[in-house]
């Protein structure tokens, strides 16, 4: 607590996921008028403390799973599966629903989980990360997205059926929580989501589809953030 003028001025606290407001010429202004700035960036955490954070995040995460099926990744698959999240708790939770997810759609724990430790192309960030989850969801074939997957997109402007949007919108569940009951409402699990599909467009030319700077079409960017604006309002 600081006084100032005989007025008890209440600490103020922001935390933000930007870099930009963490940056100490952001509160120059503020510092010269007396006021004390005290800034942590987290992402400068000893690396090690943050590999044990997200080494139990998957190890806890996927628990469930370990305790429902007779198979069970040793120390060294669990290691190398945090290490693979490039330190980053939000793709460590992504991978985990992305598993969870997989699992529960025909495909085992042991090979969904190996698959993603036997990836040649690891995403290497969140960015390529989020691509990685559209392309596996609607491209699994490395081709370019379904007909009739890209109409169902359009036709989400125009407020199709509750189990149609649902429908359409499973596969991406690792970065979507789409709720079991219909009263509550479809969120982003992670602001950066929606960062990335009004960013810059990443990757090929077929992926500029998941992208609102798709100016020929648009079929999924728009649609899909249009939805969550409703959700939310």
């Amino acid at each position: 607590m600081k006084w100032f003028s005989g007025e008890a001025q209440w600490p103020y606290f922001s935390i933000t996921c930007l870099p930009s407001f963490a940056d100490p010429h952001t509160w120059n202004k503020a510092q010269a008028k007396g006021h004390v700035i005290l800034c942590e960036d987290l992402d400068k955490v000893v690396w090690w403390e943050t590999f044990q954070m997200v080494r139990r995040m998957v190890e806890e995460g996927l628990q469930h799973l370990f305790d429902k099926y007779s198979w069970k990744p040793d120390e060294s698959e669990l290691d190398d599966f945090a290490w693979a999240c490039c330190e980053l708790p939000i793709m460590a939770s992504i991978r985990v629903r992305y598993v969870c997810q997989q699992s529960g759609h025909g495909r085992t724990l042991q090979s969904v989980f190996k698959g993603l430790l036997d990836l040649r192309d690891l995403p290497a960030n969140l960015k390529e990360e989020y691509l990685w989850i559209l392309r596996q969801a609607y491209m699994p074939d490395s081709s370019e997205i379904h007909p009739d997957v890209a109409e169902k997109y359009c036709l989400v402007l125009f407020k199709i059926d509750e189990a149609e949007i649902r429908a359409t919108l499973e596969p991406i569940s690792p970065i979507v929580n789409l709720p079991s009951e219909d009263a509550e409402d479809v969120a982003l699990y992670h602001a950066t989501v929606r960062e990335f599909i009004t960013g810059e467009p990443i990757g090929d030319v077929k992926d500029k589809i998941f992208f609102i700077d798709d100016v020929k079409g648009y079929f999924m960017g728009l649609p899909l953030l249009r939805l969550f604006n409703n959700y939310f309002q």
